[in-house]
């Protein structure tokens, strides 16, 4: 599962997306140092967080020397990197964590940049460089859930392995966050 910088344009009725580059160790260079920032905030162990939009936006320009301040850079996933009949990119809109002593599960919200199946095989990675989205297929919110192996004291900066599933086990306190900080937005 790549993460992407890209470069999103606003027009009228759309937005354009523009693939940069690769974006490696999200849990590093973006979720590390959040966490960093609220351990001495939380209370017994354990608190909720959040990275919105342009706290994302933030962290790629910080952690990439040739991205300049003023155009919206946004972090996108390819679901399905491997397959050659599909695309599936979504940007990543907002990431709520849930963070204990030694680990974090995790709630990304995302947008559908792209998702469909059968495109045409020979271009297919040129059709993920520049892609074109219309604003009201955008305001679909979509949500994953994963965890990294790191809390607010201990852990390795790990998704988990290759190929493995990733899923959280979500505990009363977490999943009531989740439900407050991001599903009710769906209704």
């Amino acid at each position: 599962m790549p993460f992407y910088v890209y470069e999103r344009i606003e027009r009228e009725n759309e937005y354009i997306f523009n693939k940069i580059s690769i974006f490696k160790a999200i849990p590093r260079r973006i979720i590390k140092p959040k966490l960093d920032e609220i351990k001495d905030i939380c209370v017994k162990d354990k608190c909720g967080w959040k990275l919105s939009s342009d706290d994302i936006t933030n962290s790629l320009i910080n952690n990439n020397s040739e991205l300049i301040k003023g155009p919206k850079y946004v972090l996108v996933i390819d679901l399905k990197p491997k397959n050659r009949e599909a695309v599936s990119l979504f940007q990543i809109e907002n990431i709520y964590g849930y963070s204990y002593k030694d680990w974090t599960p995790l709630c990304l919200e995302l947008r559908e940049v792209r998702d469909e199946r059968y495109v045409y095989v020979k271009d297919i990675e040129n059709q993920k460089n520049n892609v074109k989205v219309d604003k009201k297929t955008f305001q679909v919110k979509i949500y994953e859930f994963l965890y990294i192996q790191m809390g607010l004291e201990s852990g390795k900066l790990n998704w988990g392995m290759v190929g493995t599933v990733n899923a959280a086990l979500l505990w009363p306190d977490a999943m009531r966050y989740f439900i407050e900080k991001c599903i009710h937005f769906t209704e």
